[in-house]
Order: C-alpha cells, then sequence, then structure tokens
C-alpha cells in the first residue's frame, strides 16, 4: 500500500516537472510579458524540482526499507538465521554439544539462550561457545558444532535428569565482539530480542542424568577438600611432571583426514604446528583438564574477514581429541616449545613465555587480521589491524609476559617489540 502511494507521488512530481518544464521553454520563446512571468515559473520550476527530489528520496527509502525487512535486519545490522539440528550429545563438561546446519553465512556466530521470554534473566544471555570456551562457535560450509551450557542457560536450584530445557539457538551476523563466555551480561538488545522471539522456533534439550548430578554436586567438593588435601599434595608433584613431560616435542610429523582423532592412539601426543593440506575449515582440540583447548579456522590461505589462518601451534596432550572438519586435512609438524621464536612475527598458537618467547615488557601490535590475545597472566585484547571501537578493537597494547604464562593469538601474525 504504501509504495503504492510513493508510486503515484513520483508520477505526479515527474508531471509537475515536465510540465513546468514546458511553459518555461514556450514562454521563453514568446517573450511576451516575460518580465511579469518569470518570476512564477522560477517558482513553479524550483517546486517541481523539490518534489521530484522528494520523490525519489522516499522511493529509495522505501526500498531500504523492504530490503531490511526481507534480510530481518535490526537497527544494527544484525541478522538472524535459522537452524537444522542434527545431533545433540553430552560431552565430559556436562556441556549440550549441537551439530546441525544453516544458510547463515561463513564466519557467523552460533547463539544460544534460554527459550522464555518472560524470564528477563536469562533471556538474551548466551551460553554458547566453540569447544575452546573461550571463542564464538561459527558457521562453517553451512555447518556448525556448539557446546552449550545448561548453568549459563538457566540456573536452576536443584536438576533433573529428563528434565526439558528450552531454549532459541540461531546464528547471527554482525554481532561484534569477543565472547565473554559464563557472563551474565546479554550480547543482543530488544530489537535483536523480537526477531528472535518472531523466527526462531523453541528447541527442547534434555538434561541427563549425569548432568544433572554434576551440575546438582557443584560446589560441593570443597566441603571434602581439606580432608583430602594431603592426598592431593602427594599426587600433585606425579600430575605436574606428567604434564611437564608431556609438553616435550616427542611428537612425529602426521598427516590426518577430515574427523576425529585421538592423541596417544591414533598420533603421538606433543607440541605441534598444525597446516591445511587442502581447502579450509574448523579445527578443534578438546581434552578438558590440561587448559590447554584450543579452536581455529583453517585454510591454506588466511581470510582475515573469516578469522581464518594457514597454521595454528599448540599443545596436544595425552587423551586430547582433535577434530577436523571441512578440510581435506592437515599435517602435524613437531615442534619445540621451549626454543625461541622470531617475536616480530608470530602467527596463530599457544606459546610458553620463558620457553618460545622471552619474558619481558613488550608493546603487542597486530600485524595480518584480527582477533583475541589472550595469556595465563591476565592479558585480555581484541587486537586487530585497525581500530574498531564497535568491539572495543585496538591495533596494540603493552603488556607485561613473565616465565611460566601461556600466550594465545588467534591472529594469522602478531608481533612484539621490546619496551
Amino acid at each position: 500500500m504504501l509504495s503504492g502511494i510513493l508510486l503515484l507521488l513520483w508520477i505526479v512530481t515527474s508531471i509537475v516537472f515536465l510540465v513546468t518544464l514546458i511553459i518555461f521553454i514556450v514562454e521563453k520563446q514568446r517573450k511576451k510579458q516575460g518580465s511579469i512571468n518569470k518570476k512564477v515559473l522560477i517558482i513553479i520550476f524550483a517546486i517541481g524540482i523539490i518534489f521530484l527530489i522528494a520523490g525519489i528520496t522516499s522511493g529509495n527509502l522505501n526500498k531500504d526499507s523492504n530490503s531490511s525487512s526481507n534480510n530481518k535486519k535490526t537497527a544494527k545490522e544484525q541478522t538472524v538465521y535459522k537452524v537444522k539440528v542434527d545431533s545433540v550429545k553430552v560431552d565430559d563438561m556436562s556441556n549440550w554439544e549441537i551439530k546441525g546446519t544453516t544458510n547463515a553465512p561463513d564466519g557467523a556466530k552460533m547463539f544460544a539462550t534460554y527459550g522464555d521470554k518472560t524470564d528477563s534473566d536469562f533471556f538474551g544471555i548466551n551460553a554458547a561457545s566453540s569447544k575452546s570456551t573461550i571463542y564464538w562457535s561459527t558457521t562453517r560450509n553451512g555447518r556448525f558444532t556448539m557446546l552449550v551450557d545448561p548453568l549459563t542457560m538457566h540456573y536452576e536450584k536443584a536438576y533433573q535428569g529428563n528434565q526439558a530445557v528450552k531454549a532459541y539457538l540461531f546464528a547471527v551476523t554482525g554481532l561484534k565482539g569477543k565472547l565473554d563466555y559464563y557472563s551474565l551480561n546479554p550480547k543482543i538488545n530488544s530489537n535483536l530480542k523480537s526477531t528472535i522471539i518472531d523466527s526462531i522456533k523453541i528447541t527442547n534439550l534434555t538434561l541427563s542424568d549425569s548432568q544433572a548430578k554434576y551440575y546438582n554436586n557443584l560446589g560441593s567438593s570443597s566441603s571434602s577438600s581439606s580432608s583430602n588435601s594431603s592426598e592431593e599434595s602427594s599426587s600433585s608433584s606425579s600430575s605436574d611432571a606428567d604434564t611437564d613431560s608431556s609438553l616435550s616435542p616427542k611428537g612425529t610429523a602426521k598427516d590426518l583426514a577430515t574427523g576425529t582423532w585421538s592423541a596417544g592412539k591414533d598420533f603421538d601426543k606433543g607440541y605441534y604446528k598444525i597446516t591445511a593440506t587442502g581447502g579450509s575449515g574448523n579445527l578443534s582440540s578438546t581434552n578438558n583438564s590440561d587448559g590447554f583447548d584450543f579452536s581455529a579456522i583453517l585454510g591454506t590461505d588466511a581470510d582475515n574477514d573469516l578469522g581464518q589462518v594457514t597454521s595454528y601451534t599448540g599443545f596436544i596432550l595425552k587423551n586430547t581429541e582433535l577434530e577436523i572438519s571441512g578440510l581435506q586435512g592437515v599435517h602435524l609438524e613437531p615442534v619445540s616449545p621451549t626454543q625461541e621464536i622470531d617475536i616480530t612475527n608470530i602467527p596463530a598458537g599457544d606459546y610458553i613465555v620463558g620457553g618460545s618467547i622471552p619474558a619481558g615488557r613488550y608493546k603487542l601490535s597486530a600485524v595480518q587480521g584480527s582477533g583475541n590475545v589472550t595469556s595465563t597472566g591476565g592479558l585480555n585484547e581484541v587486537i586487530g589491524t585497525q581500530a574498531d571501537t564497535d568491539i572495543n578493537q585496538v591495533t596494540n597494547t603493552t603488556v607485561t609476559l613473565k616465565s611460566g604464562d601461556i600466550l594465545t593469538t588467534g591472529l594469522q601474525q602478531i608481533s612484539l617489540s621490546k619496551q
């Protein structure tokens, strides 16, 4: 209806403009009483132009409005995409591991929030992450894998096995900012909430008995910690020794195809530089006990828009599962975690301070790409080659790295310069 009115306005203004122009030309040729009629004609001519411009502007605004509506965009250019869930299983940390498909473009972020719009405490809170739990889960080649934490989804005083939890699961583009897992700060605004309610169907996720037991027992272990302290103390040295020995580069070069592979069974544990042998896709490791899990979008070429890198260097320790999806395969090349690297050219990966990187105070800068840079010493920044205030992205930061810290970067390349 509105578009028809605007079209009629366009036709009328166009006719006014043309008629005015014809009269002006005829009057000028006749040159009779021109001094009397020129002012009137000039005014009419100007009005015709104003109406013409108004018609064009209205038409463009209507076109933009229709386009925005069709794409389900909010005022902040966020677009929501439906997903189809193919499988749901429970991982070792009692999260739901959800896999499925979507028509969202590559790099869209996966989002899971509580399915009760009347619950202002949890509706709008994101409970999804990648397997590393420190990065967003993103789509690739129309597929996704995300972990969903029931505790963040909705807190219950007592969880029960076979309990159904309502959830909105979707992919979203235009949602900026680093993942703040376990945060109770909403990542979406009221406009996006309305879009979710209108276009996304509720998915029921079922708690298993083991999940209910796990979350009901959270915190109860502290009461028994004192009685077991001597036992834990005696076992800690052997555990530390096992971890230290695990960091040595005992691995051997290995090519792996798409799939899930287990360290110690399918290939040797160690510290590896991992590169794609073909294609591009997701690479992730899961151990849940060593703290060295990682997740990356890997390809033969870097793609700054997707956050895709050409290699990832990381620890793959005993019982770690390495999942490769979307890629034709990867190559694992063992490297030494204690050999110093070129700190002016640090690719994506995890690095030991005091080993790969000398301890010290540095200016850390982005060379190529953008993403999260963190350390176990407290660094947590979004770094990129260009500053972006919308996502609190900076081009550099100054940091003190201490021996024993682990520096993690998701960028294609960063550099360190001594301060």
